[in-house]
């Protein structure tokens, strides 16, 4: 994934005309910048249902290429246990059985 818009922080809106809250105007400068230092990294996707072996591969690909291993899963449930007020809001939403936003597990790591 690569950031290509442009960063205009005069602009506190989303392509859809949609106001930006403060933390997400200033993530969306971040991820560009992200996306600077991340060219030419390999990123790999491991998806795949509750108990497939996702963990089990990457544990696998994490010995054997040296890659770094983030888990969504671990994050949101480090998150939750941290008692922060982020974690009690993603509590909330995985006690009701919703999938957490995006916008909210992309800013976990």
């Amino acid at each position: 994934w690569r950031f290509s818009g442009r960063v205009d922080k005069r602009n506190p809106f989303d392509s859809r005309g949609l106001q930006l809250p403060k933390s997400e105007e200033s993530l969306a400068a971040e991820d560009f910048t992200m996306s600077d230092k991340l060219k030419g990294c390999k990123i790999i996707f491991v998806v795949g249902g509750p108990g497939s072996g996702k963990g089990t591969q990457c544990e696998q690909v994490v010995q054997k290429y040296g890659y770094t291993h983030l888990s969504t899963g671990d994050l949101l449930r480090a998150e939750v246990s941290s008692g922060s007020d982020k974690g009690k809001s993603l509590h909330a939403i995985m006690e009701k059985g919703e999938l957490v936003p995006l916008v909210s597990s992309t800013t976990l790591a």
